[in-house]
């Protein structure tokens, strides 16, 4: 069977069309790596979420190494004028083997710490996870507003992780918590229950 040279043509072209577009296809495959993120030095929140006056909420506060660590601490500003600390958890934790776990209250200031201490041996080798969970209560008249949990320079223990030496490394990074909150309104005339909400974006405020 005869083909003409616009056959010919045709055929090509259709040839170098599916070359390219399998080439394409090699191409997107290999720019998708498989490999996971390179771990860092981090403490991270939520970076939002959102509560209701009178009842508690939760914060999970996570962290990532690079390197084995012996202790954390994580000092956090919360608004003391609307809401109170209620509880700690570390169930879950990537450091339940510690034998000192614990969060102190300051008034407005959260301190998370955590220590292995038995004969200097008890450490969280590198990767990523929980922390602790800390639970807050906002009072029943918290107004409608956006606040942000974050860390500071606490003059009691900065935020800091030691190594498995006891040794202090730079300030790890940190990642906030943008917290909306929908205040409860007393009930209209009519008997039925009201709520509102703020959903004002705001910006995280920098360490202070």
């Amino acid at each position: 069977m005869l083909f003409s040279s616009d056959m010919i043509k045709m055929r090509l072209c259709g040839h170098l069309c599916l070359a390219s577009m399998a080439l394409i296809l090699v191409l997107a495959g290999c720019s998708k790596s498989t490999e996971p993120e390179p771990l860092i030095n981090r403490v991270y929140l939520p970076e939002q979420l959102e509560a209701k006056g009178g009842q508690t909420f939760s914060v999970p506060v996570s962290f990532e190494n690079e390197v084995g660590l012996s202790a954390v601490y994580v000092p956090l500003l919360f608004p003391s004028n609307i809401m109170r600390f209620d509880s700690v958890s570390f169930h879950g934790s990537r450091v339940s083997q510690f034998d000192f776990k614990m969060a102190d209250v300051f008034g407005d200031t959260i301190l998370i710490g955590v220590l292995g201490v038995i004969d200097d041996t008890v450490s969280v080798n590198r990767g990523r996870g929980l922390l602790a969970t800390i639970h807050l209560r906002l009072y029943g008249n918290a107004p409608e507003t956006t606040f942000v949990l974050n860390t500071f320079a606490s003059w009691r223990q900065p935020l800091s992780f030691f190594d498995v030496d006891l040794k202090r490394l730079p300030t790890p990074l940190f990642r906030p918590c943008q917290v909306y909150v929908e205040t409860i309104l007393p009930p209209d005339p009519s008997g039925q229950a009201r709520s509102r909400s703020l959903f004002t974006m705001g910006r995280s405020t920098s360490n202070r």
